[in-house]
């Protein structure tokens, strides 16, 4: 069907959204065990646990890419990357998780890495060819990351803050019931603008003119959901 065709890339774009989403919820999963395990000990970043997981997150993947000859499952190589970033940042100086400063410092920290290596312009430092040849596997895991790498960032922050979010949702419906329904209503017409905006913009868009914004514009739909 013509139509159907048509459409092919919208498509395309739509999954490229859902592994948006399946890496917004990993981050924020992962971050939640890390973040509210009882007394953030020692036990919850055990690097047997570690091993473990990854291992249950490609076992599979990787035993079917033998079978076929091919490696087809690249969504495992970026949940597997999304869980290491974020055991690493919760890893690395965890006395400070719970203070309410240094904590946001270190988050910054991450946010300011995540920009250098995906939002700025690394190709000065690296020839193409040579990582084109040379390093395919990274140079096609980097291009790939390249579109979800802020998914995870969303994920964790969400969780830290869930708390927060809950206890004013739960301010605001105590309120009275007008002020509680157009707050509300504020919200959804703000959130159903950005998808409405991202949806007859970006995600009509051809794949790789798409692949530029899906970066920046993939969250709206999942944060509208949620």
């Amino acid at each position: 069907d013509e139509s159907i065709e048509g459409k092919a890339h919208v498509y395309e774009n739509l999954t490229k959204c859902a592994m948006t989403a399946f890496l917004f919820l990993t981050g924020y999963g992962h971050t939640s065990y890390f973040y509210y395990h009882p007394a953030n000990n020692h036990d919850s970043y055990r690097m047997s646990r570690v091993l473990t997981i990854i291992f249950r997150i490609n076992c599979v993947s990787v035993f079917l890419s033998l079978v076929i000859g091919k490696a087809e499952y690249t969504a495992c190589p970026m949940i597997t990357y999304c869980f290491l970033l974020i055991w690493l940042t919760m890893r690395i100086h965890r006395s400070i998780n719970y203070d309410r400063y240094q904590f946001r410092v270190k988050l910054f920290g991450l946010s300011a890495c995540i920009f250098i290596i995906w939002d700025c312009d690394i190709s000065q430092l690296f020839s193409y060819d040579v990582m084109q040849n040379s390093f395919q596997p990274i140079w096609e895991l980097y291009c790939l990351s390249h579109l979800h790498h802020w998914a995870a960032f969303c994920g964790m922050i969400f969780a830290i803050n869930l708390p927060i979010a809950s206890f004013q949702l739960r301010k605001l419906e105590s309120l009275h019931v007008l002020t509680h329904f157009m707050a509300k209503g504020l919200i959804f017409v703000a959130l159903s603008a950005g998808v409405l905006v991202w949806a007859v913009g970006p995600l009509q868009m051809s794949s790789s003119a798409y692949n530029i914004s899906h970066p920046y514009f993939g969250i709206v739909p999942v944060l509208a959901f949620i």
